[in-house]
């Protein structure tokens, strides 16, 4: 069976459906990457407000329990007198507490934007699949519109057209048949 060799037969119909799905995705892309990017920055801006917060925090609590250690130093025969040991240990739990969880806060931060990458990565490959996937589908449109049409000018020429047959996922298979078959009957 014969085989064309171009890529592009109608170039002004097949670049106009490229052209137009590729519109179509860019602008989606730039939709979706302002949309995510709007959403990270916004989240990005409030976790490091948070990081200012806990840092704030801990400078806080340090210097409180420093404070109150210092005071217990100096207090000898209070019945209130508490272990300065305990207190120590348990606000270092407390503070290494504080920085694990803002160590998860920079992973997702750092996650969050590899995702964001990725997702307009895949959105670019995405456009460039539709991008060929349009043009092999219209070649299959065009293919046969161009066939129609040269068999058309053969026959407005008064010849005789040799038909053979379209490729087999080529479209408007129905309209080249009817169109051999109005050429038999005009014969």
């Amino acid at each position: 069976m014969f085989k064309r060799k171009q890529k592009l037969i109608d170039k002004k119909f097949q670049l106009k459906s490229v052209f137009t799905i590729l519109i179509v995705s860019t602008v989606s892309i730039f939709l979706i990457a302002g949309i995510m990017f709007t959403a990270y920055s916004y989240n990005n801006r409030t976790i490091q407000e948070t990081f200012y917060g806990l840092g704030n925090a801990i400078e806080i609590e340090n210097n409180i329990v420093e404070a109150f250690v210092n005071y217990q130093e100096r207090i000898t025969d209070s019945p209130f007198r508490i272990k300065n040991e305990k207190i120590k240990n348990d606000h270092e739990k407390s503070i290494e507490q504080i920085l694990q969880h803002v160590s998860a806060l920079e992973i997702a931060i750092e996650q969050n934007r590899d995702i964001i990458f990725i997702a307009i990565a895949l959105i670019a490959l995405q456009c460039i699949f539709f991008c060929l996937y349009m043009i092999r589908y219209t070649h299959r449109i065009a293919g046969p519109v161009l066939v129609i049409t040269r068999h058309i000018e053969e026959i407005t020429e008064g010849k005789t057209p040799s038909f053979r047959p379209l490729r087999d996922k080529d479209e408007l298979q129905e309209l080249y048949s009817s169109l051999i078959k109005m050429t038999e009957k005009i014969k």
